[in-house]
């Protein structure tokens, strides 16, 4: 009988250990995820087509930006 008590109240020791841990980690850290400028404007595209020395391949500023785009 001692065993199962002092099984049991290292268990719940063990278990009370732990929540100071996970409320912790309750909010990502404020310097992951900085805040963004409110004024911010991004430049507006010329549609001139940018491009790497000697390739080939153009892109303007707009699919640059695309996160979507599929590089020719």
């Amino acid at each position: 009988m001692k065993i199962v008590v002092a099984l049991l109240s290292s268990m719940i020791i063990c278990g009370l250990l732990t929540l100071p841990i996970a409320s912790a980690a309750d909010r990502p850290p404020a310097w992951a995820y900085p805040l963004n400028n409110p004024d911010y404007k991004p430049p507006v595209d010329d549609g001139k087509l940018l491009r790497v020395p000697d390739s080939m391949a153009g892109y303007t500023w707009t699919q640059l930006r695309d996160r979507f785009i599929a590089p020719v």
